[in-house]
Order: structure tokens, then sequence, then C-alpha cells
């Protein structure tokens, strides 16, 4: 049964070894002047990838169809970057998950829970997404973007021991793949590409007495067997991906540094360090120095390398990389990234073998602006994806980038940035800032359970295929505006009965099902915002959302955006509840591909205010608990804590500004996931939103958010999250039980207590969903009930 869903679900070419076809490969030869890749997107032209993890995860495709997907999408990679002249391809960045569990299985150091189940893509998912009994890895973001990886778990009693074990899978996988793409391309154009070991270490969580320097020193050596496998098989040089030394961290890392790549250095392979998202700061002087690199490079789009490159100079010998292509903007910008590596040529001086590249791997882009056929023709000619950014490296790598006056290029926004900060102070009231009302007088007017510890969910329910086919059929103009409206009328109403009479939640919500991406679903309804067809950008697991492109002043096209929807929501609810759900300033703006003409600071107040008029309609027409959900307001700040202060007071301006048209008896609801919010001054950030209920993710994070929020003496209700959406488990009862009460030990008053989920749950299924949210309902009824007991 399952094979023949499988045979269904994939064309001939993706059904594994057997039926495997060739990728053509028409290769250009390498362009005079050097140039490599650092990474691509790994899903495929049609999300293939995606398709099939989530076949392989239903049982419906066995793990070598899966891998022989991946191996798929990886060939057309190689083959894209081989036609486009690049002279080293990066190889071996595709994942099934993330470079933190691929460089976790390779070591052998999975959490002791994981190690205990059978070795191969069971251990590996179970690690990503949880089975029964056993609780999933935690994730973060990747420094500052969106893309999730795993948090591996080294030291004290659930985590993985040192030394790494011996019978550790090994690298012998990567070299599979990099003899693959050496039988396409030819041997001297393929580079493996490494998650390097400090930041791999750095990226952990640790416990027992293990630290970065002791677990780098633990694997270490499993790294330098992988560089003599790799000399082995003939690769020209290996790639070393340390973005740790761009980090506030980097410079106190020195130490560890030098150590690891001394040890590496003795494996006699070239070793490319690759750094971005930022510039290398203090410990720039020495980390072009380390042992055993004959290569370095740096991201000249972001932070200040050339200035530290003019202070300090290149090392003789050393290749400088030069990351003048920007790997996280969709803007093409040829005629900057010619006029940066000019620069870079300039200072390095004569005698600096530069070789040019993206100033991060193309992962964070879209695949092929081909694929976009209904953009703005005045947008499109302004902007590259990944594929086309091959090509643009090329030209620019060129001692002749071509003509750079070109309709494509001058369109580009240009590199002066519009510093709007002075215009935006004098320009809003300072009053708009401020809630009418303290917190404390506030809070009684509005929505309360009786006894606190009320459940609700955090926004979205499952999107069916059902509800996927009825959103693609109105979209493609086969099925009519008013006939999809109604479809989507009643499967809201459906949701709402669900959440009211089959779950029993307290408050209730629309459950999102018209929206395809709590960001993109808005930039769809805005002005100045263009939004894309197959952008595809992976976020984590199979997961992809289509960032949009801001490219214009930002004003509601569709007023209002919301109401209507909830107002069937609330019609279907009686008296109970519904919150408006809307997302946040400064996540609309971190999810979104933004302007490189105007300031960051600018494009949030006026996405701020877009939300403003939103939150006012939704009050207008009755709603009176409303959640604005800040989820990326952590992951958008700099890398260096240093330049933090702006942009946090910048991001809390913006969400105030957005809220606090609210009058006081409306509950303002703002949530957080999946970043490191135990920071004192995020902590001090999320304070200062003065959001009425903060809900956090608090499972997958083993409750560090909560902990962290509860000893700050966090002054307003809390809704730390009681079960983890990523995992296919349902929680039992007495678990979901057991971290009720854990919150409540802390002091914590029940009235002041929400129980939710993690996060949403648009990716789950309906009786998971359905299952997980009844036993959360039933543990905070039980905990309800014992806390009026004891105060009686």
């Amino acid at each position: 049964m399952a094979g023949e869903a499988y045979k269904r679900s994939f064309p001939v070419e993706q059904r594994g070894p057997a039926g495997r076809q060739p990728v053509t490969i028409t290769m250009a030869p390498p362009s005079a002047a050097l140039t490599t890749t650092l990474g691509y997107p790994c899903m495929g032209g049609r999300r293939e990838l995606k398709t099939a993890l989530e076949a392989h995860w239903r049982g419906d495709l066995p793990a070598e169809g899966l891998t022989a997907v991946l191996d798929e999408v990886e060939a057309a990679n190689v083959a894209a970057a081989a036609a486009a002249g690049v002279s080293l391809v990066g190889v071996g960045d595709a994942t099934l998950w993330g470079p933190f569990a691929d460089t976790t299985t390779r070591l052998g150091l999975e959490a002791p829970r994981h190690r205990a189940l059978p070795a191969g893509l069971d251990r590996y998912f179970a690690a990503a997404r949880g089975v029964p009994g056993v609780a999933a890895l935690d994730m973060s973001k990747w420094l500052n973007t969106n893309f999730h990886v795993l948090v591996p778990e080294i030291g004290g009693e659930g985590g993985a021991t040192l030394p790494p074990p011996a019978d550790a899978p090994g690298w012998a996988d990567l070299v599979a793949r990099v003899r693959t793409a050496q039988s396409a391309i030819g041997a001297s154009r393929v580079v493996p590409v490494l998650l390097g070991p400090v930041t791999y270490a750095a990226g952990c969580a640790l416990s027992g007495g293990v630290t970065v320097a002791s677990l780098v020193e633990a694997i270490t050596p499993s790294y330098v067997a992988a560089l003599r496998a790799l000399d082995a098989a003939g690769v020209p040089e290996v790639q070393l991906h340390e973005p740790a030394l761009v980090t506030s961290d980097g410079p106190a890392l020195r130490p560890v540094y030098e150590a690891a790549f001394a040890a590496l250095a003795k494996a006699e392979l070239p070793i490319h360090l690759v750094t971005y998202f930022d510039d290398l700061g203090d410990a720039f002087p020495w980390a072009v120095r380390l042992p055993g690199v004959s290569a370095v490079g740096l991201d000249f789009t972001r932070g200040d390398n050339l200035g530290l490159l003019r202070t300090h100079g290149w090392p003789a010998g050393v290749r400088l990389g030069a990351g003048v292509v920007d790997g996280r903007s969709v803007w093409a910008e040829e005629t900057e990234s010619a006029a940066l590596l000019d620069a870079v040529r300039a200072t390095a001086g004569a005698g600096v073998v530069v070789c040019v590249q993206p100033s991060c791997s193309l992962a964070h882009v879209p695949l092929n602006l081909e694929a976009e056929t209904a953009l703005p023709p005045a947008v499109k000619a302004r902007l590259a994806f990944a594929k086309q950014k091959l090509d643009l490296l090329v030209r620019v790598a060129g001692d002749a980038v071509g003509d750079t006056t070109s309709a494509a290029s001058t369109a580009t926004p240009g590199a002066a940035v519009v510093d709007a900060s002075a215009a935006i102070t004098s320009a809003i009231d300072k009053a708009l800032f401020e809630r009418a009302e303290p917190f404390e007088e506030r809070r009684p007017k509005q929505f309360s359970v009786p006894g606190g510890l009320g459940t609700m969910s955090i926004g979205s329910f499952p999107q069916t295929p059902a509800i996927r086919r009825l959103r693609a059929l109105f979209k493609a103009g086969k099925l009519p505006a008013d006939e999809y409206t109604a479809a989507m009328d009643a499967a809201t109403v459906e949701c709402v009965r669900l959440q009211k009479e089959t779950i029993g939640l307290d408050v209730l919500v629309h459950g999102e099902l018209e929206r395809t991406d709590m960001v993109e679903f808005f930039a769809d309804k805005m002005n100045g915002v263009a939004v894309t067809k197959a952008g595809w950008v992976r976020s984590v697991g199979s997961l992809c959302v289509r960032p949009p492109i801001i490219h214009d002043d930002l004003s509601r096209r569709q007023v209002p955006m919301t109401v209507r929807e909830w107002a069937v929501a609330q019609a279907a609810a009686g008296d109970t509840p519904v919150k408006g759900m809307l997302t946040g300033p400064t996540t609309i703006l971190n999810w979104s591909f933004p302007r490189k003409d105007l300031s960051r600071e600018a494009q949030a107040m006026q996405l701020a205010a877009v939300v403003r008029g939103e939150v006012a309609d939704l009050e207008a027409a009755g709603a009176r608990i409303i959640q604005v959900d800040e989820p990326a307001l952590r992951e958008g700040l700099p890398l260096k804590r240093s330049a933090w202060a702006a942009d946090v007071e910048w991001a809390v301006r913006a969400f105030r500004l957005s809220t606090t048209v609210a009058a006081p008896s409306t509950q303002i609801v703002t949530h957080f996931c999946y970043s490191d919010f135990s920071d004192p001054d995020v902590l001090a950030a999320m304070n200062a939103l003065d959001a009425d209920v903060l809900t956090v993710e608090n499972t997958r994070s083993g409750g560090e958010a909560f902990r962290a929020l509860a000893a700050a003496g966090y002054s307003r209700d809390l809704a730390p999250g009681v079960f983890d959406i990523h995992s296919e488990v349902v929680p039992k009862e007495a678990e979901v039980a057991e971290r009720v009460q854990a919150f409540l030990a802390k002091g914590l008053e029940p009235t002041r207590l929400w129980v939710v989920p993690d996060c949403g749950q648009k990716t789950a299924s309906p009786d998971l969903c359905t299952s997980s949210l009844k036993a959360m309902v039933e543990a905070a009824g039980a905990a309800r009930s014992a806390s009026k007991v004891k105060a009686v």
C-alpha cells in the first residue's frame, strides 16, 4: 500500500536509485576570475524535497526514496552552478533538516534518548520531530535568519557524552556526495561544505561541565578524519563555515579557534574559512591568520569588513573571499556589487588573490526568478533569485562587468540608505506610543477566566488538503469568489465549533484557514509590497515560506484586512470571545525582503501604521482580544550585542505604535517563539512592549523562556506553551498538568497564567491538533479546580 502511494506521489525520476534519471549538465567554462558558491536552496524547483519529506513521514516513501530525491536536488544545484561558469562549486549543504542535525549524526552525538532508537532516518527525524515517549531537541533560529536549526544536547543527564562514540557514522555520506558531484563536473571544481567545529559547539546546549572548548577538542579528531577523507577524494579545498566568529562571542573564542585549526592543519587540506552576516570585528587580526587556512571568506554586504581590511591589511598567501553579492537580498544590485568588489580589490592590494562569492549561502533567497510570471515588470527587472545570482556572480567577477547602466541595474535600490529616524520622531506624536491606562488599571476591565488558567490556541489551525485545494482553485480563477468565500466561511464556522464544543477552549480563534502565511497574507493586502508565486524559502523541516518583497511605501490596500473573517467566527462563537489575529510590524519586516533605499526603522514604522489601522478596525467591529504576533523581534537583532540598542528601541516603538490605539478594555496579546529570549535586554524589550498577555514557546526549549521571564519578574499575564506543536506525539494530560504545576510553583497567581500550545498548529494533522488541545484543556481545568480548593 505504501509503495503504491509512493509511486503515485512521485514521477519516475524521483523514485529512488533504480528509477533516477541523470541530470543533464551544460557546463560553462569556469570564469577567468575565481568564483565560488557557499550554499544553494535545496528544496527543488517544484519543492520536491518538501513533498518527499512529508511522504516519508506519512510512511508513503521509504528512506532510499527520500535520499534519492535529495540527491536529485543536489545534482540539479551542481548543474546550475556549473552552467553559470562558477569556478568552485560548494557541495554538501543540501540537507533533510539542517546542518546541526547532519553534523550531530556524523559525530554520533545524539542525546541518549535518541541514540537508543535504531540508527538511520528514524533516529535522525526523532531528534527533529520527536516520537511517542521521546522528546525532540530544542530548536533555535540560525543566527539572525528565519531558518530553524536543532540545538544538540551535550553533557549532563540527558545529553550526549564525550568523547564521541567510536561507532559514529562519520563523514562517508558527504564524501559520497562529493564524488557524485565530481563525476558530473570534474574533481577540480567541487568543494565540500561543512559546518565548522567551533560554530557547531557554540550552537549546542552544554551542561555537566562541558564547555565550547572541551566539546571542540573532543570533536576535532573527527573533523581531521573528514578532511583527510576528502583530501583522498581529490577536492581542491574544503569550506568550513564559522559564522560564530562574527558574533559578540567571536573574539573570546580565539584560544578555541587557534587550537582547533592547528589540529585541522595537520590534515594538509587547504581550508576556506567562511564567515557571514556581519564583520569580524575585534577578531579580524587573528581570524584571518588561523593555522591551515588558505582562504577567508568575508561578508562585505553587512558590517564593516572593508574598513577592517583597510585598517589591518591582509596576510600574504591567504586568498580573500569577497562576499559582494548579497545572499540575503533579492535585489540584483549588479552595479553596487561591482563597485564593492572594486573597492575590495583596491583595498586588499594587487598581491592578494580575490575570489568573488555571495555574502552567504544563497539558500536564504528563492530559487529561480524565471518561475515568476505575475510580478510587476518594473519590480521583476530589479530582482535576482539564487539562479540569477549565480550569473550575476560570474559577471561581477569579470574584469569588465558589462553595461552597468542597464535598466535592471539602474532601477536597483541605491546603496545610500535613507535614515528616517529624526523625521519619524518628529512626525509621530509621542502620545501614540502609550496605552491610555497602565496595565494595573486596564487589566480588570479585560476578559478573564474565573480562577485563571484560561485556555486558548496561539492562532492557526490545520490547513487540510481540502482547504489548500479550495485556495488553489480560487487563485487559479477556477472557483468563483462567492463560492470560495462561502466555502471558507463554512470551514471557519466548523473550526469555531470544534474549539468551543469539542475541545472547550476559553478563547477562540477563527483558525486562519484563509491565510497562506502569517506575513504573506498581510503583504498581499498592502500597497508597496509584491508577493511571489514560487518564491519559496525553507524555514524548518518541510515548511517553506514565500517572503514578500517590499519595494515602495507601505499602506493598506484592502481596508480592513481581517475583520470580515473575524466577524464570521465571532457570530458562530456566540458569547465566547474570538481573538483578532495580526502579525506585528517587526516580524513582517524581518520575514520579508526589505527595501535597500530606506532604513529598516522607517519601514517598521510604516508597517506599524498599517497594523494600527487594523487593530482599530477590529476593535470597532467588537473584538476585545487582539493578538499581534512578534516572533521575529529577537531574530532580527544584529549579531553583535553592541549594535542591539537602536534596533531594540525601534522594534519596541513599532509594536507600541501598532497597539496603543486599543482601548483599556481591549486585551492585547503577543507571541514569541523559537529564539533565545533569555537575554536581559530581550526580556526588558518584551516587558516594554506593554502587551497584556505574553505567549511564549516553552516546551521545546525545556522551559527556558518561562524561567527567564519569571526570574526577571515579568509583571503582566503570561502564557507559556505546554506542548510542542512540531511533534507528531499527542501530549499526555499528565505531562501537560506537570508543566502547569511547574508554572504555579514559581509563585505566579493562576489568574496571571494562560495555558497554550507552543505555537500555531497550521502544519499539524486535524486529529493531532484536536487531541493535543483536548489534553491541554483537561489539564488546565484540573489545575484550576485544584487551585480553587487550595484557595478555600
